[in-house]
């Protein structure tokens, strides 16, 4: 498989394991992905079976099928990201057929489409009532059919229903299309677009290819709903996105009593055109039946909760508390109010979060004990466990296993994954089901732009933030991390620029205010930084100080934070800081109060600190023990040091500078100056170096005995001297207006001080020496 296979404009490296395109993309592959698409090719508009791609692709190894679908379905996602997203198409109960487009030798012009518009069934007129049910979650319990009949995935998206009766209670059509998304999103032979996605789509003329494409869907879930006295009237459509072609519809007349079984039949008749068994399972319970104020209350709090300010989470909690109280025996709403709590309450403080769980928890333990196969409980659940990665793995499998197509709790387990199990390949797997899942989801691009990122893959990280931008252009991690990237490639002035233009847009934005103070000193600007930062914002504040090397006022104020007033703060950073402190002072105990407070680090490192974690547990190692660690502190150092030694050597590239400089500061710790000149000295030989490690090395009382060395200078010279020509760079250019229109938007939020000074800042006018 050495040899290049090409398809449209793309040839395929297997290799290598490279995607190529006549743009000059690149896109690295999974080796599994790799094998797949290889094996498509070569039988391009042949059915392959399941045995033949197991015994292709996992070389006739035992695997089950949810892995080959898991395989096919992230094919799927890296064709589509690269504009081909119909290429595979699922056989029922038989396999898969690729059809791949013919070599061309440029990209070929698309011709747009003509638009079709979507066929529709005639208006319905006449008595539509009122509320739709929101214990329809508890009608459906679907057991998973066998495994012959779990070969297909439908790709489908239920849009927003449109609401005949305008004006009152306009949630009930939204709430009666999110009932039958979930009922649907349970069985695992489809994959359901979630809410955030689908509901976009609100047009009724909106094109159903179109529509699909933006999605990546085979199917489109259209209906409308008209409500009069005790009478509802509904109708539905299930229409094929490749053609634009109603494949089925129904109208239901029903009154609000029979509700219950109208999602049960519209579920089964969507299932029935696609030639999907639903089996019910035999001891499915009832829902309870629920009084038309309950269901307006429980289907307004959603909405309210969707809306995510802060004023909407109150009143969605308010009306969630309402309706546990009158109707204690309804799970759904139990499991709504811990995960508009939780939500509420992530909007306010780090500090307020690690407390709720005690609030939480018992609103989920009720609603799991009426319904133990909500898997949206599960999800919340998860979310309290982040420091019991097991059982967080449990609730988030257990959530998985109950609704397939939960796009969140896919995006969570990737996070819990990459964070805590040390598998980014699993991670990665993950966050790509939350993207094709909800493709219209910023956040879950930006994840996955963080992997990229992670693996030192700089394109595809870009591609991925620039598609979260593409659809939310004001999502600031996604500017940030461009500006990120830019820096790590030693582009701090356009790095320094991004920032400069989200922060103009967005001047309360304290993280940006603080990512911005960063770049001024990555910058060499500490005059331009402290201008920024007033009124001080506390993390830009130590930040400063460590700059200067104010250790004893960078230790006071730390000592003294709270959660909320070091979010922004990285655990690298406050580990190091905490380190500056026990050698400025000589005295180890604030820092070990300190950590063990915040962290609860306990001094000793356990063997089972993850990799991504070793660089930060081995600086809270040095600031426990230094100065002058004891003989168990020496060894404890020591088998930290040797450990990262020998991780590191299967280190990307990008993450060799700063694990690094954290043995050279474990060797300074140690008294072994050579050997923290050395760890230095690869610093500095690296191409990939983060821009804050010039002025950390400057700054550290860590190798105040390093600055008399032969070698020393040499080091800072070179750390120094890209600052040196980006400052150049960033003078060059056109900034003074930027800057001007900057501090005028900006003056509104931080007036001008007693003295004349801005206290909102762009870039230093007078620039300032790198050693201030």
């Amino acid at each position: 498989m050495s040899d290049t296979l090409r398809f449209g404009c793309w040839q395929l490296d297997p290799a290598l394991g490279e995607l190529s395109g006549d743009d000059g993309t690149r896109v690295t592959l999974e080796p599994q992905t790799t094998r797949l698409l290889a094996c498509f090719l070569a039988h391009d508009g042949e059915l392959l079976s399941h045995d033949q791609l197991v015994a292709t692709v996992w070389d006739g190894r035992v695997v089950s099928d949810d892995a080959v679908r898991r395989g096919v379905s992230n094919l799927r996602h890296v064709l589509a990201d690269c504009g081909l997203p119909r290429c595979i198409r699922t056989v029922h109960r038989r396999g898969y057929v690729a059809t791949f487009p013919q070599p061309v030798a440029a990209e070929p012009h698309e011709t747009a489409p003509s638009a079709r518009r979507r066929p529709r069934w005639p208006l319905l007129s006449g008595a539509l009532a009122l509320v739709l049910i929101a214990g329809l979650l508890l009608l459906l319990h679907e057991a998973p059919a066998p495994s012959s009949q779990l070969e297909v995935e439908h790709h489908i998206a239920v849009l927003p229903f449109i609401d005949l009766n305008p004006g009152e209670d306009t949630f009930f059509a939204d709430g009666l299309a999110e009932e039958l998304l979930g009922l649907l999103s349970r069985h695992p032979a489809f994959r359901v677009t979630s809410r955030g996605s689908s509901f976009r789509f609100r047009s009724s003329e909106a094109d159903p290819k179109a529509v699909g494409e933006a999605l990546g869907v085979d199917y489109l879930i259209e209906g409308s709903v008209r409500r009069e006295n005790e009478s509802l009237r509904i109708g539905v459509q299930l229409v094929d996105t490749g053609n634009g072609q109603q494949l089925w519809s129904g109208r239901y007349d029903r009154s609000f009593a029979e509700l219950l079984r109208v999602q049960d039949d519209i579920a089964r008749n969507v299932a029935r055109a696609l030639q999907v068994v639903l089996v019910q399972g035999a001891e499915a319970e009832e829902a309870p039946a629920l009084g038309r104020e309950v269901h307006t209350d429980y289907l307004r709090a959603r909405r309210l909760a969707a809306g995510g300010s802060t004023r909407e989470l109150e009143q969605a909690i308010d009306l969630l508390q309402g309706i546990t109280s009158s109707r204690p025996d309804f799970a759904p709403a139990w499991a709504a109010l811990a995960e508009t709590v939780l939500l509420n309450t992530r909007s306010q403080s780090p500090d307020t979060f690690r407390s709720i769980g005690a609030v939480i928890e018992p609103l989920l333990e009720r609603a799991l004990s009426l319904d133990p196969d909500l898997g949206d409980a599960y999800v919340t659940r998860a979310r309290l466990k982040r420091n019991d990665p097991q059982g967080m793995l449990a609730d988030l499998e257990r959530a998985l296993s109950l609704n397939p197509s939960h796009a969140a709790g896919h995006a969570l387990l990737a996070e819990l994954y990459h964070m805590q199990l040390n598998r980014s390949d699993l991670a990665l797997q993950e966050i790509r089901q939350a993207r094709a899942l909800n493709p219209l989801e910023p956040r879950n691009h930006y994840a996955e732009a963080y992997l990229k990122l992670d693996q030192c893959d700089f394109s595809g990280a870009r591609t991925l933030a620039q598609r979260a931008l593409a659809v939310d252009a004001d999502y600031i991690p996604a500017i940030a991390m461009l500006s990120h990237i830019d820096a790590l490639e030693g582009q701090l002035a356009r790095s320094h620029q991004r920032l400069l233009k989200a922060y103009r847009a967005d001047p309360r934005n304290q993280w940006l205010r603080n990512m911005l103070v960063i770049s001024h000193l990555n910058l060499g600007d500490p005059a331009a930084a402290r201008r920024l930062n007033q009124p001080p914002f506390r993390v830009s504040s130590l930040n400063l100080q460590r700059y200067s090397g104010s250790i004893d006022s960078l230790a006071r104020q730390m000592f003294a934070a709270t959660g909320d007033d070091l979010m922004f703060l990285g655990r690298y950073h406050q580990a190091d800081y905490a380190l500056a402190h026990s050698i400025h002072s000589g005295d180890p105990g604030p820092a070990r109060d300190f950590l063990e407070q915040v962290h609860g680090f306990d001094g000793t490192l356990p063997a089972s600190v993850p990799v991504s974690k070793l660089r930060e547990a081995l600086v809270m190692l040095l600031a426990w023990h230094a100065p002058a660690p004891s003989r168990e502190g020496r060894q404890s150092i020591e088998r930290a040091r040797q450990r990262l030694s020998q991780e590191m050597m299967s280190f990307p590239a990008c993450k060799i500078a700063p694990h690094a400089l954290s043995l050279a500061l474990a060797a300074a710790v140690l008294g072994d100056r050579e050997q923290a000149l050395a760890q230095l000295e690869i610093t500095t030989r690296q191409t990939i170096v983060e821009p804050w490690i010039w002025w950390s090395v400057r700054s550290s009382p860590a190798f105040a005995d390093l600055r008399g060395m032969p070698g020393y200078a040499s080091v800072m010279e070179r750390l120094v001297a890209p600052v040196q020509s980006q400052r150049a760079v960033l003078a060059a250019r056109s900034l003074p207006a930027t800057t001007a229109e900057t501090l005028a938007a900006a003056d509104a939020v931080h007036p001008v001080d007693p003295a004349g000074n801005h206290t909102a800042v762009g870039l230093h006018r007078n620039q300032a020496t790198l050693v201030e």
